[in-house]
């Protein structure tokens, strides 16, 4: 028993080569199958003139700026057909849990959008916290030793002036700087 049917839809799925007029069937919150199928107590959707896609999903969206300000992410991704959304946010992927840095056993691990995790030594004396998704507090008694830390930790990808993606000190500002326009001549 399927729980939605999506009758008369445009089906189409490149992944397996779809592209016909077709019913999806839903069991369980999952595409049971796609034919041809009767309505038999379950919710039945007439998709009729519509395009019935697996879901897309967007590797470049900024829905973590809009969250902020209130606007759900389904207002942003549904009425375009995007049902899974990688946030690159306004700083990368800073929203996201496994890309958060974290202090594993006196280490900070940074995830700075390289092909590898970026591990620090926390040096004795020092005390690093991440208290929110794209933010580092390194405190301590010794102010040189702080910094150089700080430093050391802002090395690892300095802010460029193109697009501001970098680690940035939180009073620093970014000269931000014009790209190329692409003049013809």
């Amino acid at each position: 028993m399927y729980q939605i049917i999506i009758k008369n839809g445009m089906v189409i799925d490149p992944g397996n080569g779809l592209f016909q007029q077709a019913d999806v069937a839903v069991a369980d919150g999952k595409i049971a199958g796609v034919g041809a199928f009767e309505a038999d107590g379950t919710m039945v959707v007439d998709a009729s003139g519509c395009l019935v896609t697996p879901g897309l999903i967007d590797h470049h969206c900024h829905l973590y700026p809009m969250a902020k300000i209130g606007i759900p992410a389904e207002a942003m991704c549904f009425p375009s057909g995007v049902t899974t959304a990688v946030d690159a946010g306004s700083t990368g992927c800073a929203t996201f849990a496994e890309h958060l840095p974290a202090m594993e056993g006196g280490k900070l691990v940074m995830n700075l959008g390289f092909s590898h995790q970026v591990i620090m030594e926390v040096p004795q004396g020092l005390t690093v916290e991440t208290p929110s998704a794209n933010q580092i507090v390194v405190s301590g008694f010794d102010k040189q030793l702080v910094g150089q830390f700080a430093a050391n930790v802002r090395e690892k990808r300095p802010p460029e002036p193109y697009k501001g993606k970098g680690i940035k000190y939180s009073d620093e500002v970014i000269r931000r700087k014009v790209g190329k326009t692409g003049v013809k001549k």
